[in-house]
C-alpha cells in the first residue's frame, strides 16, 4: 500500500470491503445526487444535510480503518511510507508545538486523518479509472501512437532493469499522453474557488466580492481552441517543451 495502510488485494479478487465501498460510493440515485448537489452550491446545506448521514457507512469504515491502522503502527512501531505514515508523522508534530501555535492550528487527530483518507480514496478512484480507459480508448484509436508508446515503455524498462520508479519517470511520451487525456477527458467539470479580497475582471467593472463562490469551467478552457487548437484531436506532443 502507498496510501491507506491496506491490503486491498485487488489484482486477486479485491479487498470485499473496498470493494464494496467503492461500488457503494458511486452507486447512487437522484436523491442523492442532488443532496451532493445542493452542498457544493452553499455552505448553508453542510448543516441542513451533513455528509455523516448521507455517507454514514463510508464514514464508519474510513473511521475504523485509520483508528485501526494508527492504533496498529503505534502498538508495534510499525513504520511505511506511505500516506497515513505521512499523517502520522503531521500529528506527531503538531503535538511538538508550542500551545501558542496550537491555538491558531488544526488538530490533525484521526478523524480528521479519516477525512484526508476519505478523499484521497475516491479522488483515486473513478477518475483514475476513467482517465486509463480513456487513454487506452485514443491508443487503440491511434496505432502509430500505440507503437511509439510501446517502444518508449520497452527502451525504459531494459534501460532500468525493470519497470520502476525511475523508469516510469523517463517515459516522456507517456507522461504526455496522460496530460492529454486529461485535457480532452476532464475528469473535472468545475473548479470552486472563493477570493479572499475583491477582484475587478480585467476590461470590465465586475468586481467579484469575497462573498461569492466562483465556478470556473474547466472542460471549456480545456477545449478553447484559442488555447488548444483543434481541441477535439488527441494530440500529446501539444505538451512537448517546444
Amino acid at each position: 500500500s502507498v496510501a491507506l495502510g491496506s491490503d486491498c488485494n485487488t489484482v486477486k479478487g479485491g479487498n470485499d470491503d473496498f470493494l464494496n465501498m467503492s461500488r457503494e460510493l458511486f452507486r447512487r440515485n437522484f436523491i442523492f445526487l442532488l443532496r451532493f448537489f445542493l452542498i457544493s452550491v452553499h455552505p448553508v446545506f453542510v448543516k441542513l444535510l451533513p455528509f455523516k448521514r448521507i455517507f454514514k457507512d463510508m464514514t464508519e469504515f474510513f473511521l475504523k480503518l485509520m483508528s485501526d491502522t494508527v492504533n496498529y503502527r503505534e502498538k508495534n512501531k510499525v513504520e511505511r511510507n506511505d500516506f497515513v505514515q505521512t499523517m502520522m508523522q503531521l500529528r506527531e508534530e503538531d503535538r511538538n508545538r508550542s500551545t501558542l501555535d496550537r491555538a491558531s492550528h488544526v488538530e490533525l487527530n484521526n478523524d480528521t486523518m479519516a477525512a484526508q483518507a476519505f478523499l484521497f480514496f475516491v479522488a483515486g478512484l473513478d477518475s483514475v479509472a476513467n482517465t486509463i480507459g480513456f487513454a487506452l480508448h485514443e491508443l487503440a484509436m491511434n496505432h502509430a501512437l500505440q507503437r511509439r508508446a510501446v517502444a518508449e515503455i520497452q527502451e525504459n524498462i531494459r534501460k532500468h532493469g525493470s519497470l520502476t520508479y525511475d523508469a516510469v519517470r523517463d517515459m516522456e511520451l507517456i507522461e504526455r499522453i496522460v496530460r492529454e487525456t486529461l485535457r480532452k477527458y476532464s475528469p473535472v467539470g468545475i473548479l470552486t474557488r472563493q477570493p479572499s479580497e475583491p477582484i475587478k475582471i480585467p476590461d470590465s467593472d465586475v468586481v467579484i466580492d469575497p462573498s461569492v463562490m466562483v465556478w470556473i469551467p474547466v472542460w471549456q478552457a480545456m477545449h478553447d481552441p484559442d488555447i488548444f487548437p483543434e481541441p477535439e484531436r488527441f494530440d500529446p506532443d501539444r505538451f512537448t517543451e517546444e
